[in-house]
């Protein structure tokens, strides 16, 4: 609270495989997104693979935001890295949520027009992205360890709507903040 009224904080992120903690544990992480929910900030929550190797991935499951978008329906709540290569759980809570949003800031394998291909295109689809996520996908690179602006070419690469492709690139980031 003080480093969002006073510090001016725009939102938390959470590393649960790092930070050792279970999404859906109610004693611990219960009370952080009810501050973060009556604060009004978002919470991006890294999902899927820890590069860490002290980070423990069955901390970071993205089907376990699913009990958390239920109990905090304000809570706007952001999956890292889509959860990759966890992918179709992230998906199916932000499409069954309009509170739960993916950013792009995959990290695989090859090049990041190679991870945004496999995970946007191939794994989630463009038209799925077009058609049912178009406010809940944000631009994120995962900089120092992708380039941003190779992962803006990676973008660009896969095709989108002219609009898709300005919500994504900062629509979508201005209306959540």
């Amino acid at each position: 609270e003080k480093a969002i009224r006073g510090l001016g904080l725009k939102g938390l992120k959470l590393d649960p495989a790092l930070q050792r903690f279970a999404i859906d544990d109610r004693d611990l992480a219960w009370p952080v997104y009810q501050a973060c929910s009556e604060l009004g900030v978002p919470l991006v929550m890294h999902c899927g693979l820890s590069w860490s190797l002290v980070g423990q991935a069955k901390y970071a499951r993205p089907l376990a935001l699913e009990e958390v978008a239920q109990e905090f329906p304000r809570l706007r709540i952001v999956i890292a890295h889509c959860g990759w290569p966890l992918v179709e759980e992230a998906l199916l809570v932000a499409l069954k949520y309009s509170t739960v949003y993916l950013d792009t800031s995959v990290v695989s394998s090859g090049t990041p027009a190679d991870a945004l291909r496999h995970v946007l295109a191939e794994r989630i689809g463009v038209d799925v992205l077009e058609r049912s996520l178009p406010r809940q996908v944000l631009f994120g690179s995962n900089y120092p360890r992708a380039d941003i602006r190779r992962t803006v070419r990676g973008l660009d690469s896969l095709g989108l709507s002219p609009g898709l492709r300005q919500r994504i690139a900062g629509g979508n980031a201005e209306d959540l903040l």
